[in-house]
């Protein structure tokens, strides 16, 4: 175990200050774009210094292969571990039975326990899912207990698998299109739209471009209905999705967190 440790970037934001604390300083991780916006890292950086950490290098995130060097003194009280950030699952409601603590992704839970019926969610958002691998419907949890949640949203079966939803720090974009394969009306958004009728006098979306930020979509309008999780990527068909067409869309924006 190591304490924490400063990494220093000359091509970043300009003079701001945060941590990374790395929990196992054997750990080979290359903090790579996936790992980064699966992890979601609080990074510290300053301009002018461009470091290297071993032979890792950093793919499709940073051009320089930035070292690590120690910070002396313990971790700020409001710079959050990432230990922190997890959801605790339990077999029955009220927060009984076995429990399983999940720090990430994870994409079946059966290995851990048969049920799910409460969970608490200490840290983050996440995306839920009543299949395994991320599929079937989808549910959205902030921070916060929830002792009865197929009560709660109306569910049918137990969360089989989650993803953890990065916090996104900067603006948001995304274009919608009337059509599959980006065809037909095209409109591009950067804040939320409660109803694409109303606003664009577009009756359904069946493809997206999502280039920043990450959003929610609805089934209907103002937010209702089942919703879909949109990360950043092209998205050239919606017939794989239940055959949903939505008509709101919502920005998971940083006061979900």
């Amino acid at each position: 175990m190591v304490g924490p440790l400063k990494l220093q970037i000359g091509v970043l934001h300009h003079e701001e200050i945060h941590f990374l604390v790395l929990e196992d300083s054997t750990s080979e991780v290359i903090l790579g774009r996936t790992w980064l916006e699966q992890h979601d890292p609080i990074i510290s950086w300053q301009t002018g210094d461009v470091l290297k950490w071993g032979n890792q290098s950093f793919p499709g995130c940073f051009p320089e292969v930035p070292v690590l060097s120690p910070v002396p003194g313990p971790v700020p009280s409001s710079v959050p571990s990432s230990k922190k950030i997890q959801v605790v699952f339990y077999e029955d409601r009220n927060f009984q039975g076995r429990s399983y603590e999940c720090m990430g992704d994870s994409g079946d839970f059966s290995s851990y326990m048969s049920r799910c019926h409460s969970c608490r969610v200490e840290s983050g958002c996440w995306m839920m899912y009543d299949h395994p691998n991320y599929m079937g419907n989808q549910y959205f949890f902030r921070r916060g207990e929830y002792a009865d949640y197929m009560s709660m949203f109306g569910m049918s079966n137990c969360i089989r698998s989650c993803r953890m939803i990065p916090m996104h720090r900067g603006s948001y974009k995304m274009r919608i299109y009337e059509r599959e394969n980006f065809m037909g009306q095209m409109y591009e958004m950067m804040d939320d739209c409660d109803n694409i009728m109303d606003r664009y006098r577009m009756s359904h979306c069946q493809s997206c471009h999502v280039m920043d930020g990450h959003w929610l979509m609805y089934e209907q309008p103002h937010y209702r209905g089942r919703m879909w999780y949109f990360r950043p990527g092209e998205y050239r068909s919606f017939s794989n999705m239940g055959g949903m067409r939505f008509m709101s869309m919502k920005r998971i924006n940083d006061s979900y967190f």
